[in-house]
């Protein structure tokens, strides 16, 4: 994939060419949470997270989320200006 694409950032699983694959780094990356956490849980090796830090895999695809009380700032602001709290799904001011 990376020869190919250029980086390791492996569509989702429903791209039907890299399903397989897909689904395995989804894997990894739940692992590496779980070793991040200190769990015993994760069967994620030292010497695979290095592995898989040398050709450039990413770990975490997104942004860490904002905090609770940040979005619930937000939220207040929300309301404040619309009258209701029924923020759209795809609201594009928040993303």
């Amino acid at each position: 994939f990376k020869k190919e694409n250029g980086h390791c950032d492996v569509p989702s699983a429903r791209y039907s060419k890299w399903t397989s694959l897909g689904n395995w780094v989804l894997y990894q990356r739940e692992r590496y949470t779980k070793y991040e956490e200190g769990r015993s849980d994760h069967s994620l090796s030292d010497e695979k997270i290095e592995l898989l830090k040398k050709i450039g895999f990413k770990f975490r695809c997104k942004e860490k989320p904002k905090d609770w009380m940040y979005r619930y700032n937000e939220m207040v602001e929300y309301k404040n200006k619309y009258g209701d709290c029924l923020v759209p799904k795809n609201w594009p001011v928040n993303k």
